[in-house]
């Protein structure tokens, strides 16, 4: 995976989060030209992963099913930035019992990059 956005300039690629999703009709597909382009271009920014931090192609760790347990991507350039979990539901006091939970701080990482 990448942190080549703005929006994760307080990320590193090999931070885990712990993030919410709402829905089970949200999955990223993608044929397999597709993902190679993704991967060459530095495009797949986070992905669904089990225990050993490995990709994770289905239940429990990846509740939807997206391919290669893809779980955001951003746009070439990296200034747009598409994910199918909401971090903005990461409050002051949620996932407060959950060890080793981050805030990804996308939003405070993008609103500096566009002042």
């Amino acid at each position: 995976v990448s942190n080549n956005s703005p929006w994760l300039n307080y990320c590193e690629p090999s931070d885990i989060f712990i993030s919410s999703i709402q829905g089970e009709n949200l999955r990223f597909v993608a044929d397999e030209d597709m993902i190679i382009e993704l991967i060459k271009n530095n495009q797949i920014v986070s992905q669904f992963v089990d225990f050993n931090n490995k990709p994770a192609a289905k239940m429990p760790h990846n509740p939807v099913g997206s391919i290669c347990g893809i779980e955001s991507i951003c746009s070439a350039d990296g200034k747009v930035l598409g994910k199918l979990t909401q971090p903005f539901r990461k409050t002051r006091g949620c996932f407060a019992n959950i060890e080793d939970s981050k805030d990804q701080r996308i939003f405070e990482a993008g609103i500096n990059y566009f002042k």
